[in-house]
């Protein structure tokens, strides 16, 4: 688990006669996270009233979670709030006063099963609706069966990593390399090593009555023994694609919150090969990628609030993001530099092991024998414009209204548009190449200019300085040629430091012993400053 909740204290507050075994089940679910869990079923056995001790208990506690069920639950004595309710608001004075790291909320639906027969009065029912109606106004979660409500605890538990993983004072965390958020991403990578100990652990546990044990092999799956053992796996050590459990939604997958359905290769194919229109096929394509690149937009970007720095790492994003979608490994190639301010970016995408590919050389319509499944690849072109010109256009809100100082760390996208999809004929039976072309942009290419110097710089040795200086002193006297009064305006909240070396980079006046990174971040801020006025 990330270090910042490992060895922290959550207080668990619900009410206990209707929940009983779940709070059993959610103490373990939590301890797998290596939390220490502060519970009613621990508390010191002594004359203060519950609502005394609990109150006392969370006072030391670093987290709070709250979970509603369908019972609003005792009432303190002398008071007209339940033990729950006021423990709810002692945590929100904690959490103001700052003594509090956070609060989660967990709320169950109508549908959530309960076996508590014994029906609360109808002014204790009235305050539990109003005690969810008040939490509406707070991030909470809803869940309608235990496993959506162990799988929210998870990702609550990754978006607070997120929150507390991004340096200091900064809105998002940028990242270049998909390996230092890929754990933030995955609930299956957290605490790998811990969630297997727990489990071998309660799996040790569980032998202890062996000796009771008698193997039936028609009654496997109802001896207490065994079924404890999978109970304990599956919720412990869930893959990170999973099956959905739900009755009503039998037979689809998983994957990070996002339910998807299984096909065959042969199916999906067939399937899409009846839509004998290119154009309505590239338009379901095109819905389909806009789909997939929302959810991410809105599940890394928003949530977990990390964003890409380059096309390279936005493109390993979205290949990893998606990559239970089925249609290959998707791999950013190279991008065409454009030269003139007039001319149209490109970028080349590569697909390995596109399942549309290897039925190639098949025909997918036994009415239409000549009819091979390159007619699918208009699908592909769809998918490609849908998810690139919804995520760019969001990405390019969001970067123009980064900071100045954070502005420095991006270095794309300098096209946001695409115009087209093409596809390139290659002679690999393994991989397919598509060119992506974006609508003119004039400024696209500072963008690209210090992208290409900073690529440069990456794998750049000494001998190539003068060069690198010399292009971004370029870049810097291009910008002041095509507005004065917006270069000054662009420049204005630098600091005098800052001023002076673009001043010693405009001129080519550069120390020896200046850095070159610090001289390209430099100028990208100004770049992204210039584009946005």
């Amino acid at each position: 688990m990330a270090t910042n909740v490992r060895g922290k204290s959550i207080f668990l507050s619900s009410t206990y006669s209707d929940l009983k075994d779940l709070r059993s089940k959610v103490v373990d679910w939590l301890q797998s996270f290596e939390l220490v869990v502060v519970n009613m079923e621990n508390f010191p056995g002594d004359s203060a009233h519950p609502a005394d001790n609990s109150l006392k208990m969370l006072d030391k506690c670093h987290y709070f979670m709250l979970i509603l069920g369908h019972r609003y639950g005792n009432l303190v004595p002398g008071k007209d709030k339940s033990i729950t309710h006021e423990e709810y608001e002692r945590a929100k004075e904690l959490l103001q006063q700052g003594k509090l790291d956070n609060i989660f909320i967990f709320s169950a639906t109508n549908d959530f099963p309960t076996r508590f027969s014994e029906q609360e009065p109808d002014d204790l029912r009235k305050e539990l609706i109003a005690l969810k109606n008040e939490i509406r106004n707070s991030s909470y979660i809803e869940f309608s069966t235990e496993e959506e409500l162990f799988k929210g605890i998870a990702r609550t538990f990754m978006h607070d990593q997120s929150r507390n993983s991004r340096p200091a004072g900064k809105q998002y965390l940028i990242f270049e390399a998909l390996d230092k958020i890929s754990d933030t991403l995955d609930s299956d990578a957290k605490s790998k090593l811990a969630r297997r100990n727990y489990a071998m652990h309660e799996i040790i546990n569980s032998f202890k009555p062996l000796i009771a044990f008698r193997h039936d092999a028609d009654t496997i799956n109802g001896q207490p023994l065994l079924k404890n053992i999978q109970d304990i796996l599956d919720k412990c050590i869930s893959p990170q694609v999973t099956f959905d459990k739900n009755p009503k939604f039998e037979g689809r997958i998983d994957r990070w919150g996002i339910r998807h359905v299984i096909f065959r290769v042969d199916t999906a194919i067939k399937l899409m090969g009846a839509i004998t229109n290119n154009d309505d096929l590239r338009n379901i394509g095109e819905e389909i990628g806009r789909n997939a690149s929302a959810d991410l937009v809105e599940n890394v970007v928003y949530q977990h609030r990390l964003l890409p720095a380059s096309i390279g790492a936005f493109i390993k994003l979205f290949d990893y993001w998606d990559s239970s979608g089925g249609w290959g490994v998707l791999e950013y190639h190279q991008e065409h530099r454009a030269h003139k301010h007039s001319e149209s970016g490109k970028w080349i995408l590569l697909t390995r092991n596109n399942f549309l590919r290897g039925d190639q050389e098949r025909p997918i319509s036994a009415k239409d024998p000549t009819k091979s499944s390159d007619h699918l690849y208009a699908f592909w072109k769809g998918y490609i414009m849908g998810a690139m010109n919804f995520a760019l256009e969001k990405l390019s809100t969001i970067y123009s209204e980064l900071p100045s100082e954070e502005k420095g760390d991006v270095f794309f996208p300098a096209y946001s548009k695409v115009k087209r999809v093409e596809r390139l004929k290659d002679n690999d039976p393994n991989t397919d190449i598509f060119e992506v072309y974006f609508e003119v942009n004039p400024n696209g290419w500072a963008l690209e200019k210090i992208a290409k110097i900073r690529d440069d710089n990456k794998k750049g040795t000494e001998s190539q300085r003068l060069a690198m200086l010399g292009d971004l002193g370029g870049l810097v006297n291009n910008l002041k040629r095509i507005s004065e009064q917006n270069f000054n305006s662009s420049v204005a909240s630098f600091s005098e430091e800052d001023k002076q070396l673009l001043e010693q980079i405009s001129t080519h006046q550069c120390a020896k012993d200046q850095s070159i990174t610090a001289c390209i971040e430099l100028v990208n801020r100004l770049i992204q400053a210039f584009l946005n006025l």
